[in-house]
């Protein structure tokens, strides 16, 4: 996996691009585990018989689909943080001392699939230098350097590839601040899929 990319040095194009890729995949990998169906803008792609061969089920540009793929919420999702509400927000920072931000234990459940393929920041003076993407406790999906999209001055980092978790994998994500800090706003930029409807506003 290629690491992370300013948003600034991207166009329009290129961003819906690396998001529409990781809405496909969820989308398809969580219609093959639980043979619900699902509608995929654009129609139908080269991905599309693996899914249909593995029991999925999969709609063109009209018809009514079972499941949705949707932002990926901080406190809904991945109970992320150090606040019980879906903002994105960090417990106090310590240099150079790794920070479990999602996990240890966050499993999704039997009908959810989803991907990270980016980060961002609502701060200033941002202090996480690297990010580490997990399943479970000791596979490393992704290790992102964050520093280059700071030094850009830029607020958010796209990878051109995205990291996946399949039904009942445990979302594992650490950070790694370079400086000290009371609490950094920091985005994990993601999509989930589920069956339409079941997906809580508020836990």
């Amino acid at each position: 996996m290629r690491g992370l990319r300013p948003a600034s040095h991207l166009s329009t194009q290129e961003i819906d691009a690396v998001v529409e890729a990781a809405e496909r995949a969820v989308l398809i990998e969580c219609s093959r585990r639980t043979g619900k169906t699902i509608f995929l803008k654009g129609g139908m792609g080269s991905d599309v018989p693996q899914a249909l061969i593995a029991g999925g089920k999969v709609v063109g540009r009209s018809g009514e689909a079972e499941l949705v793929a949707r932002v990926l919420l901080p406190d809904t999702d991945l109970n992320a943080g150090a606040v019980a509400y879906d903002q994105w927000l960090t417990a106090a920072l310590v240099a150079a001392t790794e920070y479990q931000y999602v996990g240890p234990a966050l499993q999704l459940r039997t009908d959810q699939v989803a991907a990270i393929y980016g980060v961002g920041t609502l701060d200033a003076a941002p202090h996480v230098g690297r990010v580490r993407l997990l399943t479970g406790t000791s596979v490393v999906m992704a290790a992102w350097d964050t520093t280059p999209i700071w030094a850009a001055q830029d607020t958010l980092g796209y990878a051109d590839e995205f990291a996946m978790w399949s039904v009942q994998e445990n979302i594992n994500v650490w950070l790694m601040p370079y400086a000290a800090s009371a609490g950094e706003r920091f985005i994990l930029l993601g999509v989930i899929a589920e069956p339409k409807g079941t997906g809580p506003i508020t836990k």
